[in-house]
């Protein structure tokens, strides 16, 4: 499954409200989940890619981004 964003409009006032470093911390768990405790995403490795196919759903639904799901054959 793919995660697709299907609305493009997010309340940007959290967003304002967020400083440089909460930033930089945010992206680098985000990078430290997908890269060193996932790592290996591919094919051959189907459940990391699903696991982080998730990872990024829920990341972007708790933003508040209405989202969907397209199976790919």
């Amino acid at each position: 499954m793919v995660a697709a964003i299907l609305g493009t409009t997010l309340p940007l006032c959290r967003f304002h409200t967020m400083d440089r470093e909460e930033i930089k911390a945010n992206l680098r768990n985000h990078l430290h989940y997908l890269s060193v405790t996932l790592r290996d995403r591919s094919i051959y490795r189907p459940g990391n890619l699903q696991a982080a196919a998730d990872y990024v759903f829920q990341n972007f639904a708790a933003m508040g981004y209405a989202l969907g799901c397209d199976k790919i054959e």
